[in-house]
């Protein structure tokens, strides 16, 4: 435990060498480290969505024509950045585009994987808008 103890304190102190007081840098590292813990998997496929699971009674048929119906290409199935895993546990690509800025301190090749994904052609609608959030990824947000 105090090696992995060691090698934490380490690889925070390489994130930020400059001088701080030990309370800022105490208050980054549990970011930081809570930037690490909200990665989650997330899981959408439209039809499946749409169409309900197999051996399950359908959903009820205006799902199809309520929110998300000009999403249909949307087939995601990757590790993201959540805002927080327990209180906003959902795709939002907006909060996670901001995410990869302190993401890129101690995971620069997560953060830019997690920009690069959102313009894929399995998140971007074919007009080329970037999906807002979960609850309709039509809307609009900035920038």
């Amino acid at each position: 435990m105090e090696q992995r103890m060691a090698e934490a304190d380490e690889f925070y102190w390489r994130v930020s060498p400059m001088p701080m007081a030990d309370d800022l840098r105490n208050v980054q590292r549990q970011a930081l480290s809570g930037m690490l813990w909200c990665k989650q998997y997330y899981h959408f496929i439209w039809d499946q969505w749409a169409n309900g699971d197999p051996g399950m009674p359908a959903p009820p048929p205006e799902r199809k024509n309520i929110r998300n119906q000009h999403w249909k290409h949307m087939y995601l199935d990757d590790i993201l950045s959540m805002p927080d895993s327990w209180e906003y546990p959902f795709f939002a690509a907006w909060d996670s585009a901001f995410h990869c800025i302190p993401l890129a301190m101690i995971d620069p090749e997560f953060a830019k994987k997690q920009l690069d994904l959102f313009t894929r052609e399995w998140y971007m609608h074919p007009n080329g808008q970037l999906p807002a959030y979960e609850w309709n990824f039509g809307d609009v947000n900035p920038p």
